[in-house]
């Protein structure tokens, strides 16, 4: 594309971009590269939220605690209410993974066993049904499970290094 100002130089090819989040953000990753796969060579995942079935709604714990308002309220905003069920396949990572292209797309996925939504969502079941479809595809993927560990940005920060060294090993 050409060097914006001097300051650097953005490439055309997929080899010199990654994406990476954690979290609600490491769900975006995910899909930004299931749906546009000549955009990046690598994705990471920290933390992803990975939600079950035809309804994101479906898998939380119904509770009213202050995480599943929230969640409730975003899922309803994004979704739709009432549930727009189609907008929710186009986007759903345990839909968009069967039918991506993901060759020669690196992916990995951290995930903490102590993380703090795990009574309300369903995760690890999430990124490990995740796991499954992706390698059932072929696809190069890793699922590093984190004993005793949390979410989001805790468990990136507690493994950057080796987490930049995974984005940035195909440039």
């Amino acid at each position: 594309i050409g060097e914006i100002e001097g300051l650097y130089r953005v490439e055309k090819d997929r080899r010199h971009r990654t994406v990476g989040g954690t979290s609600m953000g490491g769900y975006g990753a995910l899909k930004l590269a299931f749906k546009y796969p000549d955009l990046y060579s690598a994705v990471l995942a920290g933390s992803p939220i990975v939600l079950l079935g035809d309804d994101p709604l479906a898998g939380i714990d119904g509770s009213e605690s202050r995480s599943t308002q929230f969640f409730s309220q975003i899922f309803g905003q994004v979704y739709g209410n009432p549930f727009d069920r189609e907008h929710w396949k186009r986007n759903s990572l345990l839909h968009l993974a069967p039918q991506a292209e993901l060759d020669g797309l690196r992916i990995e996925m951290l995930y903490g066993t102590a993380d703090r939504y795990n009574g309300m969502i369903p995760m690890e079941e999430g990124v490990r049904r995740l796991e499954k479809v992706l390698r059932e595809r072929g696809a190069e993927v890793e699922l590093k499970v984190y004993e005793g560990e949390g979410h989001g940005w805790s468990l990136i920060v507690d493994h950057l290094e080796e987490s930049l060294r995974f984005l940035s090993a195909g440039f």
